[in-house]
């Protein structure tokens, strides 16, 4: 994997379309919130979208002074994070690719997306999606 800001438009724009896949896949699914106990107590389970705007509110605060330093790309990821993930990924598979900035966003983006997917994806024991019901 090249660093951050590295991949140039295009492979800032492809790391962007595969995220906005993934979250989607992700988003269609619940996590749960905690463990249930061996009293067979039901399982609190959250939708992995409410998950959604601690990511965007991290990586917005991760990232704060270098956005604050490109107002127009700035202006077009706080509005697009306003909307949710999805629409932050298009905008930086667009409009914003080219950005060195972008391709940090992107980075720090596929770390908390990745992370999530390996902890709550399908693969995971941790995942309720309904199709894996007994």
């Amino acid at each position: 994997m090249q660093a951050p800001g590295t991949g140039g438009a295009a492979a800032n724009g492809a790391l962007a379309l595969r995220l906005r896949g993934k979250w989607t896949r992700l988003a269609q699914g619940h996590a749960p919130f905690a463990a249930s106990c061996s009293c067979g107590a039901a399982m609190p389970a959250v939708s992995v979208a409410d998950f959604e705007q601690l990511i965007l509110e991290h990586v917005t605060n991760k990232f704060r002074a270098e956005l604050d330093a490109e107002p127009a790309l700035a202006g077009a990821v706080r509005h697009a994070a306003g909307s949710g993930l999805p629409e932050l990924l298009t905008l930086l598979a667009t409009q914003g690719a080219a950005s060195d900035l972008a391709g940090k966003l992107l980075h720090e983006l596929a770390s908390s997306i990745d992370s999530f997917d390996d902890l709550h994806g399908a693969g995971s024991s941790f995942f309720i999606d309904g199709s894996n019901d007994s």
